[in-house]
């Protein structure tokens, strides 16, 4: 017997509802189902630290042949005041500004505060503002972390290097520095790419072996060179294999400079 009765009809009703629901639920399909705005910040952020090198902070010395935001920026096709909150958001870059900016806003000063503060305008405050926390949870700003790390350690034995160029064991340290500047990128001169790494105390540099013997011979050749010279005016004077894509590293390194002191 079919009961058209009210608790049958209350019965249709809620299925009715249940059904539009689940309908409402569902929705129109993603037009984007893969897009990831946390995501695509990471990966932008890892690419303008790539693009960026070394790390900026105007308490420090940064590589004359370093990078500036607007190549960046250029390389990117997007603006400078976006590179720059990129670079900040991965703890690349550091100025006077930019961590009075963060310390007004860690203080809880509102954004027309922070302006009324600097005399900077809205846009300018938020690009000296790190991206949300979401951005900060992205494991590609370990490559940042990671190269910030480098840069540290290699701006130390750098520094190293240079109190004991002229030293006995002025080798030791300039070994240090090539081994801390493994599969650094350098430029020569004609903006051609160098990079080296080392297995077993050689260096393979741009399809060339060169042993850590020879290198020794190039570094007191150079040192050699300068003490008489004033300079390391070119690469042949370093007088050993893959000369030319040494004497950017060894320029790079502080090894020798390529001009007399003024």
């Amino acid at each position: 017997m079919i009961d058209f009765g009210p608790k049958r009809q209350e019965q249709e009703c809620v299925e009715k509802t249940t059904s539009c629901k689940k309908k409402t639920r569902r929705g129109r399909p993603e037009k984007k189902p893969d897009y990831c705005k946390e995501k695509m910040i990471g990966d932008l952020i890892a690419k303008a630290v790539e693009l960026y090198r070394e790390p900026y902070d105007d308490r420090d010395v940064r590589a004359k042949d370093a990078p500036k935001i607007i190549e960046v920026a250029e390389a990117m096709n997007i603006t400078q005041i976006k590179v720059r909150k990129m670079l900040i958001t991965a703890e690349y870059y550091s100025s006077d500004l930019s961590r009075r900016v963060q310390k007004l806003h860690e203080q809880g000063c509102t954004i027309p505060q922070i302006m009324e503060k600097t005399g900077l305008k809205r846009a300018a405050v938020y690009s000296y503002l790190p991206y949300s926390k979401g951005a900060y949870n992205l494991c590609s700003l370990s490559i940042g972390a990671e190269n910030s790390y480098a840069y540290r350690e290699r701006k130390r034995v750098c520094d190293e290097l240079d109190k004991h160029l002229d030293c006995e064991q002025a080798f030791n340290y300039f070994w240090d520095a090539i081994v801390a500047f493994e599969d650094y990128l350098f430029h020569d001169e004609q903006g051609n790419r160098i990079k080296y790494t080392i297995t077993d105390e050689d260096i393979h540099c741009n399809g060339q072996v060169i042993t850590k013997a020879e290198l020794k011979k190039a570094f007191w050749s150079a040192r050699e060179t300068e003490l008489r010279e004033g300079c390391v005016s070119e690469a042949g004077k370093l007088g050993c294999k893959g000369a030319c894509e040494l004497y950017a590293v060894f320029l790079r390194i502080g090894a020798c400079k390529n001009n007399p002191k003024e």
